[in-house]
């Protein structure tokens, strides 16, 4: 009588792929719930930061000029968590014992909220006139951005010409302007993927492990 053959490798590939596969109609339903608190953590994490509460009640709104700081900061917060999806893709790896998992975060308004095609995105930075300051705090670093002027604390005279109501700038030969270095901020270092790396990053091996093992 013929020994059965069997092809090791082969039967760990076929095991791996149908654990893959359980693992991914897991994943696809665990999708919506691990996606809801990411969007959560991130919004926290955004008002939790430095450059937020200055925004709103600190160096930053004075010296950017933010008129309604916490109303324009929660719209722009709005429209960038919604904005946030997840993508998780699961591979069985032909060589070793493993699969292979992708998590990939991808945040369509971080990067569009000048342009007119992003209705929700369009319709916060036009209404409110917020893409000027929103891109200089997170694009420009800490380069000049005005020469010749310099914020200062208005006096109550200048107060009705402030929109921050605290301070103004000033014209003044040999001086410039340019975000605080604390606060700064270039593409893909600034205080939306600082919230990321600061506490996204460690929590979400958490929500991954709950949401998918509680529907696997």
């Amino acid at each position: 009588m013929a020994g059965l053959l069997i092809n090791e490798k082969e039967l760990e590939h076929k095991i791996l792929t149908a654990y893959a596969k359980a693992l991914d109609k897991a994943i696809r339903k665990a999708k919506r719930h691990i996606q809801k608190r990411v969007r959560a953590i991130l919004k926290t994490s955004i008002m939790e930061s430095k450059e937020y509460q200055s925004l709103i009640g600190g160096k930053l709104q004075y010296e950017l000029g933010v008129d309604f700081p916490v109303q324009r900061m929660n719209d722009i917060i709005s429209v960038l968590v919604e904005s946030v999806s997840v993508n998780v893709d699961m591979r069985p790896q032909k060589r070793g014992k493993s699969i292979k998992m992708q998590i990939e975060i991808v945040g369509g308004g971080l990067r569009d909220m000048s342009d007119s095609t992003n209705l929700a995105a369009a319709s916060v930075m036009s209404t409110f006139g917020l893409w000027k300051w929103w891109k200089i705090l997170t694009t420009q670093g800490d380069s000049t951005v005005v020469i010749g002027w310099h914020v200062s604390p208005a006096n109550r005279y200048e107060l009705a010409f402030s929109r921050s109501n605290h301070s103004i700038m000033r014209k003044k030969r040999g001086s410039h302007f340019r975000v605080p270095p604390e606060f700064s901020g270039r593409p893909g270092k600034n205080m939306i993927t600082r919230a990321i790396e600061d506490r996204l990053t460690k929590e979400l091996p958490k929500i991954l492990e709950h949401e998918i093992m509680k529907r696997a």
